[in-house]
């Protein structure tokens, strides 16, 4: 058994991110949230960097989670991005329905806990540059189809 020693110790952060706010917990039971703004995001990066081997998971939301992950990798903190089906089908496993802000950053701690995720690692700029003009023309060809069936029932 591999003796835990504060080198090794890790501290797992679930974080729920919404459009204008992150909430994040620790330990379980006590949930607190702050800004989805620079600001926020350096409140919680200190407050990360205050505990050992800090290691953060949250849900890919379109969007919303990207500047908070590249401050998290910025300061050298591990984060996991996953897919919110993977985690919405862990929480229906463990019979976890409820669905608030803190429950979410729970559910996530808990599904980093027991799925070890893997870790984010950060784009260079040209990948996250391509990355985003695909999203945007998968976005727009969406809506070409969408406006075509509505024209087949106009």
């Amino acid at each position: 058994m591999e003796q835990i020693t504060p080198e090794n110790q890790i501290t797992y952060v679930g974080v729920d991110i919404a459009k204008d706010r992150l909430d994040y917990t620790v330990d379980d039971t006590r949930c607190a949230h702050v800004e989805n703004t620079h600001r926020g995001h350096r409140a919680l990066i200190k407050h990360l960097q205050s505990l050992p081997n800090a290691r953060v998971v949250c849900e890919a939301t379109g969007g919303y989670e990207r500047a908070i992950v590249a401050a998290l990798l910025l300061a050298q903190i591990q984060v996991c991005v996953v897919n919110p089906g993977r985690v919405r089908a862990f929480a229906r496993a463990a019979g976890l329905l409820a669905k608030t802000d803190p429950l979410d950053a729970q559910r996530l701690r808990r599904f980093l806990l027991q799925m070890k995720p893997r870790l984010h690692r950060a784009l260079d700029e040209a990948a996250a540059t391509l990355r985003e003009r695909l999203d945007y023309r998968r976005q727009i060809s969406d809506q070409l189809v969408a406006t075509g069936n509505r024209c087949e029932l106009a």
